[in-house]
């Protein structure tokens, strides 16, 4: 299903992780609205769910486009920055990407977080309300 919804290159199974980031938004998503599941509550909640992943999606798909470019581009522009950067790119710079992209971890909202203990850079997730105020009216 992720590399149907995700047209990316397999390498490293961004497809599919992409699909899994999908899921777990729109569960969150819909999840702050489970109790008060109306019309507008329901479009609130997929827009919210377009724009925290849309601008996501769309950078993997630019990058997962420049490495296909970069892995089999057949101008010789392609073969040059082949080269450049197989040959000469510092391993700290691919690392940097890597980590780039890997520090957006979100998780379902309406579970326990998971304790953090990387040593990466983690974006921040936006809590859930609903999560909040259930955790509180049980304790």
């Amino acid at each position: 299903m992720g590399d149907a919804c995700h047209k990316m290159l397999p390498n490293a199974g961004r497809g599919t992780v992409n699909a899994m980031l999908d899921a777990i938004i729109l569960a969150n998503s819909l999840y702050e609205i489970a109790k008060d599941a109306t019309y507008s509550n329901i479009r609130s909640a997929f827009e919210e769910y377009y724009n925290e992943r849309f601008p996501k999606a769309k950078a993997d798909l630019e990058s997962s486009k420049r490495i296909a470019s970069l892995n089999s581009g057949q101008t010789w522009m392609d073969d040059i920055m082949r080269k450049v950067t197989l040959n000469f790119m510092p391993s700290s710079v691919i690392n940097m990407s890597f980590m780039k992209t890997l520090a957006y971890r979100p998780q379902a909202s309406f579970l326990p977080k998971v304790e953090y203990r990387g040593s990466g850079r983690v974006d921040p997730q936006k809590e859930s309300k609903r999560y909040l105020q259930e955790k509180v009216t049980t304790v």
